[in-house]
This record gives structure tokens, C-alpha cells and sequence, in this order.
């Protein structure tokens, strides 16, 4: 078992500089990516799901596929896919295994996840708000009783706005970031360039309501 934690927390540490984009030149980031890491750890280490035996990964292989139904633009946000290489890495280590004690533990990791970006990684958190609430607006993820909201539109212009500026440095953004990115160019039409949020809105306004005339 001392084996295992060993490699789950470097894998983690790995996962969480994707996702922050940790350049080791920037003391305050890598300690916070460090810090991150450590409380996923913990998390994991003080689970139901560490008793596991380790033979368990060998009876049941992990072949790298998780069986996944996404919905949503949420459920290919940054913070999402960080958690689907999360999961990946806890069936690599702890056999490919359904249950409660797996979705608790990914429950958890999204909650530490979340309060960690929120305070230190604005621009995610911001990206993850805007796909929840344009998901919401389209109904998805809310009982049949809740209506549609308009106010999706604007985060969509968000969101493809944000997708345009990564597309044209995704140097600047985790990895993360730009699978994101790429997703909302292969789906929508993104802008060549960042232009006035108004204008956005009215464009895609325009569009949908052609498209239902049509």
C-alpha cells in the first residue's frame, strides 16, 4: 500500500500542475499546487476506498476507458476533466470498480477542487460558472418543472470569448483549458477575436432564432 500512495501522490501532483499551469519559477503557485495535491491526497488516504487491496487493480485492470454519458458544456470544463484523469488515476491504482466509495471520493475531490480555484484561480472557476449556468439554461441538470433561462446566452459569449483568447495562446493556459477550448470550437462558432460581449449576444440571438425558423 505504501507503494501505491507513493504513486498516487505523484500522479496528483502532476494532474494539479496541468490544471493550475504550474511554472516552477513561480514560488507562490507551486506551493499552492502543492498544497492542492496534498489535500486531495489526504482526502483519499483517509477514505473508505484506501482499504482496498491492491490486488484488486490487478483482477480488475484499468484499460484506460471510463464509461461516461456527458451532458453538457459543464462536463467539459476544465475543472470536469480534471477530475475525469482524477478518476482514470484512482482505477489505474485501485482497480476499475464501481460503487459508492468511488463516488464519494470524486464528490470530495470536486468539492476541494472547487473552494481551491474559486480563491486562486478566478478564470476557472469563472469558466465552470459560465458552462453550469448555459447548461442550466438549456434545461440540462434541472427537473422538467424549471423553465428555460435566457441568461445562458451571455455566458455562452463568455465562454466562446475565453475559447477564442486560448486558441490564440494556448501556451498561456493548462492543458485542461485548451481541451476546453478546442471543444467549444469543434461545437460552436467561435470569434476570430475577442469583441464587444453585446455584440456577441446579439449575434448568437440571431442565429438561434433563424435556426428555429428555419
Amino acid at each position: 500500500m505504501y507503494l501505491r500512495e507513493q504513486v498516487l501522490r505523484v500522479g496528483l501532483i502532476h494532474l494539479v500542475d496541468l490544471l493550475m499551469r504550474n511554472n516552477p519559477q513561480d514560488q507562490p503557485l507551486r506551493e499552492r499546487s502543492v498544497l492542492v495535491s496534498d489535500t486531495i491526497f489526504q482526502a483519499i488516504r483517509a477514505s473508505h476506498f484506501n482499504t482496498f487491496d491492491p490486488m484488486v487493480s490487478f483482477d480488475a485492470r484499468f484499460f484506460g476507458n471510463v464509461n461516461q454519458n456527458k451532458i453538457g458544456l459543464a462536463a467539459f470544463c476544465s475543472i470536469s476533466l480534471f477530475i475525469n484523469d482524477i478518476e482514470c488515476l484512482l482505477r489505474d491504482l485501485y482497480g476499475d470498480i464501481d460503487g459508492k466509495a468511488l463516488h464519494r471520493i470524486l464528490s470530495a475531490v470536486r468539492a476541494i477542487v472547487e473552494q481551491f480555484v474559486r480563491s486562486w484561480a478566478n478564470d476557472l472557476w469563472q469558466e465552470y460558472e459560465d458552462a453550469e449556468n448555459f447548461d442550466c439554461s438549456c434545461g440540462i441538470g434541472l427537473p422538467e418543472a424549471y423553465g428555460l433561462q435566457a441568461s445562458g446566452m451571455r455566458s455562452l459569449s463568455n465562454l466562446l470569448t475565453r475559447a477564442s483568447e486560448v486558441l490564440a495562446n494556448p501556451s498561456a493556459f493548462s492543458n485542461y483549458t485548451v481541451r476546453f477550448a478546442k471543444y467549444c470550437s469543434e461545437n460552436f462558432e467561435i470569434p476570430v477575436r475577442a469583441v464587444d460581449e453585446n455584440l456577441v449576444v446579439s449575434e448568437l440571438a440571431t442565429a438561434t432564432s433563424n435556426e428555429s425558423k428555419g
